[in-house]
């Protein structure tokens, strides 16, 4: 009987780890999200200014 407390006791603490780490992930998706998208944004317009340039 305290073998199966002791494993299920496990199990809720893995359980509540992995749900806690989704939480993190899912907050730093948005702005990572964002910064990508910004520099992304930056290394077009940087090439277009190159292309740009005369030579």
């Amino acid at each position: 009987n305290q073998l199966v407390q002791a494993v299920s006791q496990r199990q809720n603490r893995a359980a509540e780890e992995k749900k806690i780490s989704a939480i993190e992930v899912q907050s730093f998706w948005a702005p990572l999200t964002q910064l990508g998208e910004q520099l992304t944004l930056a290394l077009k317009l940087t090439n277009q200014q190159k292309i740009d340039e005369p030579q």
